[in-house]
């Protein structure tokens, strides 16, 4: 089996990255005014992860 050309194979990669951005953009929903944002967490610049339920209330 013969192995694709280098420029073959990094336009393949950049296909299927764009196919999954796509797919993952079109599975995110927008809120509507009013509506609470979801909870998430995300690492902190120390490391720590802090969520967004922690600065609720």
């Amino acid at each position: 089996m013969s192995r694709l050309p280098k420029l073959t194979r990094s336009w393949l990669l950049l296909g299927v990255l764009l196919v999954g951005m796509l797919i993952g953009a079109s599975a995110a929903t927008a809120l509507e005014i009013g509506e609470k944002a979801p909870d998430f967490v995300l690492p902190g610049t120390t490391g720590e992860k802090i969520s967004l339920s922690q600065f609720r209330g």
